[in-house]
């Protein structure tokens, strides 16, 4: 197997990997996160009488789209969420929440497409000569790392986006110790596959698409306990190394010089705390209004 094989190529392997990092988390900052998206829909006050159409990429479970649709009915009766995710049983997690809220709120509804963004895009995506999308909020949360070609796939998230309406893509800060290790290891191989960070959004978007990049500041600082990438014969700390690097098999398959590299600066770059290690992977909110 190659050093380059993504851990996105086994979705069973991403959801182990994801799901053992997620347990290493210091804190959650789910209340952070309802107090940052509060304030930003506060600002977008779209007709109370509209129905509010919101599309969502990469939702998994839908844990956070739910969390958006308790937001967005403090304002509106009535949203039609669109949900574009391939994995069959994150899916099926999410319909069982969707039909929880559908009982209470008939005025919610949702449309299901179990399939990749880039297959959604076939069928979906706006043409060129029509400015407007027809949704008003479009939300990829840590999402766009799967995209073969991510800068395409966000022009195209971006064209979905109705006049006054938001595109919000979450995935990790460019300034913060997972992103700058992203910067390096994408230096170190050559490959920028799966290794996006905020400043790459910003970047493309500032390019391309934005007429108004919105400056909100919206990250989430965490912290995780990464002690076991440090033992090679841990199977944890593989599984966390494969993660971080978005790699499979990296302690196996990588160059050594590579490896050495990258443990080297997750010593450099984590916090020492009772013997622990902990290491930042915030994440941030790039939001784009048309």
């Amino acid at each position: 197997m190659s050093y380059k094989t993504s851990i996105y190529e086994d979705v069973n392997y991403y959801f182990k990997c994801f799901n053992i990092f997620l347990a290493k988390a210091k804190c959650e900052g789910a209340d952070m996160w309802n107090r940052q998206w509060a304030g930003l829909l506060a600002q977008f006050q779209f007709n109370a009488d509209e129905e509010i159409r919101m599309l969502t990429i990469g939702a998994g479970a839908g844990y956070r789209e739910c969390l958006i649709i308790q937001h967005l009915l403090k304002r509106h009766s009535s949203i039609h969420i669109t949900v574009v995710e391939p994995a069959q049983k994150p899916i099926d997690e999410f319909k069982i929440k969707a039909a929880k809220i559908t009982k209470e709120f008939p005025g919610v509804s949702f449309e299901w497409h179990i399939q990749t963004f880039e297959n959604y895009q076939k069928d979906h995506r706006v043409s060129d000569d029509v400015r407007d999308g027809s949704f008003h909020l479009v939300f990829a949360g840590h999402s766009l790392y799967y995209m073969d070609d991510w800068q395409y796939a966000l022009d195209g998230m971006y064209s979905h986006v109705q006049s006054g309406g938001i595109l919000v893509v979450t995935v990790i800060r460019g300034q913060a110790g997972a992103g700058r290790l992203a910067k390096m290891y994408r230096k170190l191989e050559g490959c920028s596959l799966n290794l996006q960070t905020s400043d790459d959004v910003k970047h493309q978007l500032k390019k391309t698409n934005s007429e108004q990049m919105i400056d909100q500041n919206m990250y989430r600082e965490d912290a995780y306990d990464i002690s076991d990438v440090f033992d090679e014969s841990s199977v944890v700390g593989n599984l966390l190394l494969d993660f971080l690097i978005q790699r499979r098999d990296f302690r196996m398959s990588a160059p050594h010089g590579h490896l050495e590299k990258v443990l080297q600066f997750l010593r450099e770059n984590s916090v020492q705390e009772n013997g622990k290690y902990w290491f930042y992977s915030d994440e941030e909110d790039v939001v784009a209004k048309k």
